[in-house]
């Protein structure tokens, strides 16, 4: 089967053969040295990579100092008769309250907007 290079018409099948196989080596090289370098660091002792578990700790240790910061905003929020969900959000919205990730994470709905259309 003929084959022709857009980027090389003049290639012919044995230079595609040398470019494959200089591409081959290339990869086997950078994967020894990766390997290397890993082996190494793990000599090291640095530590790679973090673990789901040790995740989920981090997390839910950030969404508990985040809940105890939003607290008295949507107390209030709340005591002035904003208990639902989207009049929440154009509340905290307005005082510059920030989420930690756009509504669209969750909900591919449009950002609420209050009767005049305004945000």
């Amino acid at each position: 089967m003929k084959f022709v290079a857009c980027d090389m018409p003049e290639a012919t099948p044995f230079m595609l053969h040398i470019y494959a196989a200089v591409a081959q080596e290339e990869a086997r090289a950078v994967s020894a040295r990766t390997k290397a370098a890993l082996a190494a660091a793990k000599q090291r002792g640095v530590r790679l990579g973090v673990t789901g578990a040790e995740r989920a700790i981090r997390y839910k240790a950030e969404a508990k100092a985040r809940a105890i910061e939003l607290a008295p905003i949507l107390r209030d929020l709340k005591q002035q008769g904003l208990s639902l969900r989207g009049r929440l959000k154009l509340a905290t919205t307005r005082r510059g309250v920030r989420a930690w990730l756009p509504l669209s994470a969750f909900n591919p709905m449009p950002p609420f907007s209050d009767r005049r259309g305004s945000r």
